[in-house]
């Protein structure tokens, strides 16, 4: 379940950031693609967690935690 949710996030990430490329629109879309790369990162960390190492998931963790800091402060200004 979890990898078919970390595939449809990463297809929405691209396809975001490539229109905010293609548009020249991509300070728009920054604060709603950094909110799906935190989402993706939490994910992430789960599957690591689960799987292997806990200070690999630790990282992910703290990334999606800076990614959601920012994506917050975007949609604040």
């Amino acid at each position: 379940m979890l990898k078919k949710i970390r595939i449809f996030l990463s297809v929405i990430i691209v396809f975001m950031s490539g229109y905010g490329l293609w548009s020249g629109t991509s300070g728009d879309l920054l604060s709603f693609t950094l909110a799906c790369l935190a989402v993706l990162m939490v994910i992430l960390g789960v599957e690591e967690q689960r799987e292997t190492t806990k200070r690999r998931a630790s990282l992910y963790y703290a990334v999606s935690v800076f990614c959601l800091f920012t994506s917050i402060a975007g949609f604040i200004q």
